[in-house]
């Protein structure tokens, strides 16, 4: 049996999801919040540890589960931690590529994301210390946007193959603001 979604709570949603702010962007709704995440290598690990990342979910993936995720980790032969865009897995993100742009200041400077300039086809170092604003597939489809983070590599371990970093994703569709709380632009 399907449930019966009153008239009215109907409306509203519908109303809510057409308002939105003065830059025609919907209200944001959700505060930007740093996340610490922990992924395992793509080889010589478990099947079962995520090795991907979603923005959009802002959570740790498994990539023999769903291919929607934004970027994956790995290791090379020779050891170097790496991150690694969709299409430099040879995988389509679709109308947006996700992808990465080095940063030279830190974590905690960065304001907000811009629109372009994103590397989307060659694997990023995933070296502890190392500042990357990164950009997801398109996810908001009415608006032709992607969603945008800030991350840092906290930590990377050879031995149990994984790199650890903070992130924080702002998910409010078309909003690049980096920083805690709700996001304005």
């Amino acid at each position: 049996m399907r449930p019966l979604i009153p008239l009215a709570g109907l409306a509203a949603v519908l109303t809510a999801a057409a308002c939105g702010t003065a830059t025609g962007l919907p209200a944001p709704i959700l505060d930007n919040v740093v996340d610490t995440i922990t992924l395992s290598a793509l080889t010589g690990t478990l099947l079962t540890a995520p090795s991907g990342f979603s923005l959009p979910a802002r959570s740790a993936i498994r990539t023999d589960e769903t291919s929607l995720f934004d970027f994956a980790f790995d290791i090379t032969p020779d050891g170097r931690p790496l991150f690694l865009p969709l299409l430099a897995m040879h995988l389509d993100g679709g109308v947006l590529d996700p992808g990465f742009i080095p940063q030279a200041i830190s974590f905690d400077a960065i304001q907000s994301a811009g629109l372009n300039g994103y590397n989307t086809t060659d694997s990023m170092s995933a070296r502890p210390g190392l500042v990357y604003i990164a950009r997801s597939r398109m996810v908001c489809t009415q608006l032709q946007a992607a969603e945008y983070a800030k991350m840092e590599v906290l930590a990377y371990d050879s031995l149990a193959r994984t790199v650890t970093f903070q992130v924080m994703v702002n998910v409010n569709c078309g909003y690049r603001d980096l920083q805690p709380g709700l996001p304005k632009h």
